[in-house]
């Protein structure tokens, strides 16, 4: 899903960042916990936000469903799942702020080699972003308020019209994918 990087919204970038952050920012993360253990639709779920771009940012999805589940049934259980999670935003806001707490955590161990610094900034610059965004990031992303995320949740992975690509990669032996089907056809001719 397309949404805005840090040079073309600093604040609904942060706030997406806070997202990925409480959605998958750990290995026990709420989807994790959902798909995998409670639902045990899937074998894995990571969520990354992109926002070190110079123009659009993007936000990915990646789950590897287990063997037999159809993927119609792990995207409708994603879908369940973020409702879910936007009501338990609401009710309970401390989510939001333990993600941020992980983050700066995060953040501040990142300084602890000489190499994670100079990468940070030399990335965030590259990509449009001034030092002082770089140097006070910990400062921005404790001003994060639960409101925010809760927009960004709502406009970037819940609102309807904002449909995002999916992608199904399938074995190259599989039987299920009518794309496998037309590559092979292809490499008949």
């Amino acid at each position: 899903v397309s949404a805005p990087s840090f040079t073309q919204d600093f604040k609904k970038a942060l706030a997406l960042q806070v997202l990925q952050e409480v959605i998958s920012g750990r290995p026990a993360s709420y989807l994790h916990e959902r798909l995998v253990r409670e639902d045990k639709l899937a074998v894995s779920v990571a969520v990354d936000y992109l926002g070190t771009a110079r123009y659009d940012g993007q936000i990915y999805i990646h789950i590897v469903p287990k063997d037999e589940v159809p993927l119609n049934k792990v995207e409708q259980a994603l879908r369940l799942s973020l409702l879910e999670l936007e009501k338990m935003l609401k009710i309970n806001p401390a989510l939001v702020e333990t993600a941020k707490k992980r983050l700066i955590a995060r953040s501040i161990y990142a300084r602890d080699s000489l190499i994670g610094p100079a990468m940070i900034v030399g990335r965030s610059l590259i990509s449009g972003m001034s030092l002082d965004q770089v140097e006070y990031w910990d400062n921005h992303i404790d001003t994060v308020k639960t409101s925010e995320v809760l927009e960004v949740l709502q406009d970037y992975l819940l609102e309807p019209e904002r449909r995002p690509v999916n992608g199904h990669l399938y074995p190259k032996s599989s039987q299920h994918s009518p794309a496998v089907k037309i590559l092979e056809n292809e490499d008949q001719e």
